[in-house]
């Protein structure tokens, strides 16, 4: 009797086995390609169209949230001299009295988005929307070299721009005065080869805490800080194909933010 029990319960066992789906043994199995978002909403609401270079899926537009991700305000609306005393995140809109073409700040965000010193990008409380974060200075280096390696090795910032330029020889919807745009110049316009749409929102400089080269520049900072008074950025200018890196910035600069995908 305890023979023919064994028995049947080797054969249980035999069939739980055999009818049991088989996992990770199909060579043939890959991977799913992960579902990258096309539009990404930030707390307040805004809307920002995306671009995959490389490995990075990227805001293809400059941010322009006023809350954190916390829910907490950003601080706005600093003077000259609080700009440059404040340790905290903050965030400026360049003032529109100051650009022909621009007739309020709605205009202005609409078109360039804000400008955030380094103390926003670095608050643990998130200044890019969840799920996504502020570029390492080894991702934004992976951006150009994307562009050396697969568009052109000169010239990289020419890729970079949206192709909205005063005068621009591509014509058509890229030769345009209206704002956003680049400024004119006959060699170096942008043809946004990659939907990257790099637009110059100028920057809140350092000394005065004014504001300058809007139509000229468009700097992004990096969440990588170099020391304790200055942090890794990236810019590029209308009259030149050169992505610089040359220096690090002070914290206290205001500049654009574009920000990666991090699903995890």
């Amino acid at each position: 009797m305890q023979r023919q029990k064994s028995i049947w319960i080797i054969y249980l066992l035999l069939i739980t086995f055999f009818s049991s789906p088989l996992t990770g043994c199909d060579d043939n199995d890959e991977e799913a390609e992960p579902e990258y978002p096309e539009i990404l909403t930030d707390i307040d609401g805004n809307q920002y169209e995306t671009v995959l270079v490389g490995d990075n899926l990227w805001m293809a537009e400059n941010l322009s949230v006023t809350h954190y991700s916390s829910g907490d305000e950003i601080p706005t609306g600093l003077e000259n001299d609080e700009w440059l005393g404040t340790s905290e995140g903050a965030f400026a809109v360049y003032p529109h009295e100051e650009v022909e073409g621009i007739n309020s700040e709605e205009n202005m965000v609409e078109a360039y988005g804000k400008l955030y010193n380094w103390f926003a990008v670095d608050d643990p409380r998130g200044l890019c929307p969840k799920g996504w974060r502020i570029p390492t200075d080894e991702e934004l280096n992976a951006l150009t070299d994307y562009i050396s390696n697969n568009i052109q090795a000169e010239n990289m910032a020419n890729a970079l721009k949206s192709c909205r330029q005063v005068n621009s020889p591509l014509g058509g919807e890229c030769d345009t005065e209206e704002h956003p745009r680049w400024n004119e110049h006959p060699d170096h316009h942008g043809t946004d080869a990659l939907g990257f749409n790099a637009l110059p929102a100028g920057n809140r400089q350092t000394y005065g805490g004014t504001f300058e080269n809007i139509g000229h520049w468009w700097t992004i900072w990096s969440s990588t800080e170099y020391d304790g008074q200055q942090a890794i950025h990236r810019w590029i200018r209308s009259n030149s194909g050169n992505v610089f890196d040359l220096d690090p910035s002070e914290k206290q600069a205001g500049y654009s933010v574009r920000c990666v995908w991090d699903p995890e």
